[in-house]
């Protein structure tokens, strides 16, 4: 009886296994490179100088995989302004599916955001420790600063709070810059998923994933702002997507969700809903093996 048992079980698996392959075999399977050293993430193209780009007709977006043994890295790049939509305020949002399947199932949220002189003091002693008075009073020469965060999401696309302990443990890494007109983004995500609040995919090199990137549309918190505007007899016509405030921990810039619907004077919910489009789409990953 046992061994019948055990049998069942592995049949399963098999049958499991070539679903899996059949599903992915369907569809193109982007291939991602190995790199012997980690990649520094300063949201330049240094170290994909030698990578064939991949991609995407619709959002106009360019993109390529590294991964070694502890990380994916990933170059996204906007050729088009006008596609980054309301980034600003949703993020980049990273979704990662281990069965072959375009289903939201865990991801990562990577957004900057524009601080106040305090704000960013305490954002780097909680990850740093005290800092002296002098290097305080160097920061204080500027009012605003931009700094990146990361946060680990459920299916629902809910921030999952992080169990202590896991904060620092092989952290979700980004940088965002611009070049003229094209907007960069450089992200690394570790491979590893320790625990379920901790940032991950929960994959190792070999293997084949799937990934979706999405950002834009229209929050609730831009809806709000825009009820409010209409209360005050704003609106109006014009206007484009915002500049996405770069760097992780730099000099500030950019605009917050509200000021952002103010000055771009949409008239209606309609308009802002088709200017803020939401941009997502999936691919398929071969993650590359340490070559021997």
């Amino acid at each position: 009886m046992k061994n019948l048992f055990f049998k069942k079980i592995l049949i399963s698996v098999v049958v499991l296994f070539v679903l899996i392959l059949i599903g992915f075999s369907a569809e193109e399977i982007i291939q991602s490179s190995w790199t012997v050293q980690p990649i520094k993430i300063d949201g330049l193209s240094q170290d994909w100088s030698d990578i064939n780009l991949n991609s995407d007709k619709k959002s106009k977006v360019d993109y390529a995989f590294q991964n070694d043994g502890e990380y994916l890295y990933t170059l996204f790049k906007f050729n088009d302004p006008a596609t980054l939509s309301s980034i600003q305020t949703t993020g980049m949002r990273l979704w990662f599916n281990l069965e072959g399947k375009n289903k939201k199932v865990a991801g990562v949220r990577l957004i900057t955001k524009q601080v106040t002189t305090e704000e960013y003091i305490a954002f780097i002693e909680k990850k740093q420790g005290p800092l002296p008075d002098k290097d305080k009073n160097e920061i204080h020469a500027n009012p605003l600063y931009v700094i990146s965060l990361s946060e680990s999401l459920n299916k629902k696309g809910e921030p999952v709070p992080q169990s202590p302990g896991t904060e620092n443990s092989f952290p979700v890494r980004f940088q965002v810059i611009t070049q003229e007109n094209i907007v960069i983004f450089e992200m690394a995500v570790p491979l590893k998923k320790t625990s379920d609040s901790s940032p991950g995919i929960g994959t190792e090199p070999g293997n084949i994933i799937k990934v979706a990137f999405e950002w834009g549309g229209v929050t609730k918190e831009m809806r709000e702002a825009w009820m409010k505007t209409r209360g005050a007899g704003g609106g109006g016509g014009g206007g484009s997507p915002g500049k996405i405030a770069q760097g992780s921990a730099g000099k500030g810039g950019g605009a917050e969700s509200s000021g952002a619907i103010r000055s771009q004077g949409i008239g209606s919910l309609a308009a802002l809903n088709q200017r803020m489009k939401q941009y997502s789409f999936w691919v398929n990953l071969q993650l590359a093996q340490k070559t021997k």
